[in-house]
């Protein structure tokens, strides 16, 4: 009898600590970091809303572990927002800002290079 109510405690627990992914999921940016609402989503189609809370304009790449590209954004301006749809199967992402900009003194600022990055993973659908 212990051991099934052992059995049945290590069920319990699994599914009460089991990470519940999401199929959308909201990116805010701004000077200089990168945010999103959840950081597991279901593989397949995700629903991203692109926020730019910032006073630049951003882009939002995502990259595999590779490194290959697997969506880019147009530049989106400061104070606005855009919905996406990407196709994700599973694995984990990089979203990136990969804007560069030289100011007037002649210094280049690279966002990424200043912290806009984050990862995200995508599991089997839930």
């Amino acid at each position: 009898m212990k051991l099934l109510h052992a059995g049945l405690l290590a069920v319990v627990l699994a599914a009460c600590s089991a990470v519940q992914a999401s199929s959308s999921v909201v990116v805010t940016m701004s000077e200089f970091e990168i945010d999103v609402s959840v950081h597991t989503l279901s593989a397949g189609t995700v629903q991203v809303r692109l926020v730019n809370d910032g006073e630049f304009p951003h882009t939002l790449v995502v990259e595999d572990t590779s490194g290959a590209v697997i969506a880019a954004s147009e530049a989106l301006l400061a104070d606005s927002a855009r919905d996406l749809e990407l196709e994700l199967p599973e694995g984990r992402y990089r979203f990136t800002c990969r804007i560069v900009v030289e100011k007037s003194d002649g210094e280049i600022v690279d966002h990424y290079e200043q912290g806009m990055l984050t990862t995200v993973d995508v599991v089997a659908g839930s």
